[in-house]
């Protein structure tokens, strides 16, 4: 699986890339998790607090709360 290093070229042993990180059908965010990586996702409109919005993701996900796809421009992040 390919990484991409951190700045001082170092690369964490739970690294890995998204796949397919785009806007779907509906107008949300959506991600494919690689095959064999489980992640939680995480929403934040600050980079400072974050909400975890699904529990051990897999496959593909798509955002689908009317709330947050209403909201304002917001950030999501996957964490193994």
């Amino acid at each position: 699986m390919a990484t991409t290093p951190f700045p001082d070229g170092t690369v964490s042993e739970d690294s890995f890339e998204l796949e397919a990180v785009g806007i779907g059908e509906g107008g949300g965010f959506t991600v494919t998790i690689p095959a064999g990586i489980t992640v939680d996702v995480e929403y934040s409109t600050d980079l400072v607090q974050w909400e975890v919005i699904a529990t051990g993701a897999t496959g593909t996900l798509e955002e689908t709360d009317p709330d947050r796809l209403a909201g304002p421009a917001g950030y999501y992040r996957a964490k193994r």
